[in-house]
């Protein structure tokens, strides 16, 4: 994230960057990131972006893997675990955008050892 804020911004891209997008402890699985998201996303075609770039951790991956629900990063994505993917894929159903994903990234943010330091690349496209 410290890395980002030296990139170069150009006020001319169809692009919009999205970080630190976060659901507070405790009200998580109520369904706020979906309905953010979808605000987010009206907001972008209003303004006339094409589409939405953003990254996620895989929040949850050490402790289904310590459970053995999932045997890899890849296993946790092929089940759908990761809750944040998850609400872009709701927010981008509800508004009639496509979304694509990466596969698990490693090193992504290394400080996360829930995540085990893998993030996902997530585009939400939202001009048919």
């Amino acid at each position: 994230f410290e890395q980002m804020r030296d990139f170069p911004v150009s006020l001319n891209s169809k692009t919009l960057w999205v970080t630190n997008l976060a659901t507070k402890m405790g009200k998580r699985g109520g369904g706020y990131l979906t309905t953010l998201l979808c605000h987010v996303l009206e907001w972008a075609r209003e303004q006339g972006y094409d589409r939405i770039v953003t990254g996620v951790t895989c929040h949850g991956l050490k402790d289904a893997m310590d459970r053995g629900i999932a045997s890899s990063p890849k296993d946790y994505m092929e089940k759908s675990m990761n809750p944040a993917l998850r609400a872009m894929q709701k927010a981008a159903a509800a508004s009639g955008c496509t979304i694509r994903n990466s596969d698990p990234i490693p090193h992504y943010w290394e400080e996360d050892s829930d995540s085990q330091g893998y993030g996902v690349l997530v585009e939400i496209v939202l001009k048919g």
